[in-house]
């Protein structure tokens, strides 16, 4: 703006002498006009470059917010993601810890009735050990058995049929036994021994078959017996001394009440089979 006036008033300085009349002008006048016309030009010319060099500030400015808002979208749109994956994660601890307290609590839908038929039959085999949050009750002593054998000994004989007994009369008949095989970890050795058993988990599986027979024989349905075999993979001693290698190679007896889920047992978890 002030450029334009600068010019406007040389225009009407020259316009003033032009119409004046006069045909003549003083030299040191004209000079004086023509100076005054450089420095309006040289003034000019600087306010060109300044106005120049603020455009050019200004589409720099320009710029930068566009990046600045380039930058902002970008961070929204990760934010965003951020909050999508956050929130699926805490959705997925969510059902994990639904899960685990499910599992946690079932034992918390054990009846009164059958804690208390549990506690019972656990009174009258001191080493069976029942515990009311899970509805399991588990023997202490486990069946034992010789090295590559999956017979069962006179004692562990006589004990089954004591147990047997007990888990067949009425107040007993709707718990379910789970029998787990378990050796030592050495492997299946001589010919005779590899032949009857091939490895470890057939041999742990056979250990838990005896027991289960026993208990058949006795009068349990097969319906209530549960078979499991997991080779050497799960020792309660360190397989070091012959005395550990024996410990090893159990078979372990949980009594479990109607209301406890039991994996591949369809009756107790339905859900899973639906």
């Amino acid at each position: 703006m002030r450029t334009a006036s600068l010019i406007q008033t040389a225009v009407v300085v020259a316009a003033a002498v032009f119409f004046s009349g006069c045909t003549t002008m003083p030299h040191n006048r004209m000079q004086t006009l023509r100076e005054c016309n450089a420095s309006l030009a040289q003034e000019c010319e600087a306010k060109d470059a300044r106005i120049a060099c603020i455009e050019a500030s200004r589409r720099e400015l320009v710029d930068r917010v566009h990046q600045a808002e380039d930058q902002i979208a970008a961070l929204s749109n990760r934010t965003n993601d951020d909050g999508q994956l956050l929130a699926q994660q805490r959705s997925e601890i969510d059902d994990l810890h639904s899960n685990y307290a499910g599992l946690a609590r079932f034992g918390a839908g054990v009846s009164a009735a059958t804690e208390s038929r549990l506690r019972q039959i656990a009174e009258s085999f001191p080493n069976l050990r029942f515990d009311p949050e899970t509805g399991i009750a588990k023997l202490d002593t486990d069946i034992v058995f010789e090295s590559g054998d999956a017979r069962l000994t006179p004692a562990a004989d006589a004990f089954l049929r004591r147990l047997g007994g007990r888990l067949s009369e009425p107040d007993a008949n709707d718990l379910k036994v789970m029998l787990v095989g378990h050796t030592d970890d050495r492997r299946i050795a001589g010919r005779p021994t590899r032949q009857q058993f091939a490895d470890n988990f057939r041999l742990s599986t056979e250990r838990a078959n005896a027991v289960a027979q026993m208990l058949r024989e006795i009068g349990l349905p097969d319906n209530r017996i549960g078979v499991a075999g997991f080779g050497p993979h799960q020792p309660i001693a360190p397989n070091m001394t012959s005395l550990d290698r024996q410990k090893n190679r159990r078979v372990e007896i949980f009594v479990l009440a109607p209301e406890v889920p039991i994996v591949g047992w369809t009756e107790s978890i339905p859900s899973v089979y639906r």
